[in-house]
């Protein structure tokens, strides 16, 4: 059975919509998308694996508090995007 790769790639408008949920807490220290891009290249470089429990938190800043979601969905979604976004900066 084959695989539809599409369904796993991380597109524009994925790249639209992760930037969109960075905006919305950029007040509380929350990376860009340059900046999770390029945290994401160098954790990919290192010479031990980081859990995402480790840097996930990174991503959005401000790590004593909890971010104020919309909905289960939204943080679903954003925790989804911010993996797809790590296997498209991770080899193969």
């Amino acid at each position: 059975m084959e695989t539809d790769m599409r369904s796993s790639q991380f597109s524009e408008e994925d790249n639209r919509r992760l930037e969109e949920i960075l905006l919305r807490f950029r007040h509380e220290g929350a990376m860009n998308l340059e900046e999770v891009d390029g945290f994401f290249a160098a954790l990919v470089c290192a010479p031990v694996l980081v859990p995402p429990s480790r840097y996930l938190p990174e991503t959005l800043g401000d790590e004593r508090r909890e971010p104020s979601w919309k909905s289960i969905e939204e943080a679903q979604s954003f925790f989804d995007l911010l993996m797809r976004c790590w296997n498209s900066v991770a080899p193969d």
